[in-house]
C-alpha cells in the first residue's frame, strides 16, 4: 500500500527523551555533518523506517499501537537538499498534498517561519476532517527545517473519528502542548562546528 508520507515527500511531550539521529549511515540520504535532534515521546517506539530514493521516513507510535492502528504519531522525515529549490517550494508542495488527501476541505494555516539557529524553518499546522485514503479524521502539527544538504521534517499528528467538517476537529490544548514541547526540541546541528546541542 501506498504509504501517505511519499506523497508528502514528493509532490513531539513532557517527559521525553531527547536524542540525536544519527543519518549517516542511512543511505540513501546524505546528509554531511549534520544532525537532526528530536525528542521521542515516552513510552513510543520506533514503528517502522524505510529508505527510498532521495528520502527516509522513522514513524514512532504508543507501545501498544501499531502503524495501521494508532491515535497518534511521531513522523521524522528526511528528503535530499535536491527535491525542491527552497522550504518555501517545501511548504507549497506540503499545503498542496493536505489539499489532495484530504476528502473534506481542510483547515490549513499558514507556516510560521522563523530561523532555527542559521537554518531556514517554519511549523505548520493542519486539521483534515476525514483522509481520503484511509477515512479517518487527522489533526497534524510539523515543523519544517532547510538544511544544506537536506530537509528534515517532524511531525506529530493525531487521529479521530471522521468528521462530515474539518472545522469540528478541535486542537485541544493538551495536543497544542505536546506539539509545541516536542518540536520545540526539534532542531539541526553541524558535526564541524560541534556544541552542546550536537552530542548525541
Amino acid at each position: 500500500m501506498k504509504r501517505p508520507y511519499l506523497l508528502l515527500a514528493v509532490a513531539l511531550l513532557a517527559g521525553c527523551a531527547g536524542r540525536v539521529i544519527d543519518l549517516d549511515g542511512a543511505p540513501p540520504v546524505d546528509t554531511g555533518s549534520e544532525a537532526l535532534h528530536i525528542l521521542v515521546p515516552e513510552g513510543s517506539k520506533m514503528a517502522f523506517q524505510e529508505n527510498r530514493p532521495r528520502v527516509q521516513i522513522r514513524e514512532y507510535v504508543p507501545r501498544n499501537q501499531s502503524t495501521d492502528r494508532w491515535s497518534e504519531m511521531l513522523t521524522v522525515l528526511v528528503m535530499d537538499r535536491e527535491v525542491a529549490p527552497d522550504i518555501e517550494t517545501v511548504f507549497q508542495r506540503m499545503t498542496a498534498a493536505f489539499k489532495a488527501g484530504c476528502a473534506v476541505d481542510p483547515v490549513i494555516q499558514d507556516p510560521r517561519r522563523f530561523f532555527e539557529g542559521p537554518y531556514p524553518a517554519g511549523i505548520q499546522t493542519v486539521v483534515c476532517g476525514k483522509s481520503r485514503q484511509f477515512g479517518y479524521g487527522e489533526v497534524v502539527v510539523y515543523k519544517l527545517i532547510q538544511g544544506t544538504k537536506g530537509f528534515f521534517q517532524v511531525q506529530r499528528a493525531w487521529r479521530f473519528p471522521p468528521a462530515a467538517s474539518s472545522g469540528d476537529l478541535t486542537v485541544t490544548p493538551d495536543m497544542a502542548g505536546k506539539a509545541a514541547d516536542s518540536l520545540a526540541g526539534v532542531y539541526l546541528c553541524d558535526r564541524q562546528n560541534p556544541d552542546d546541542r550536537c552530542r548525541p
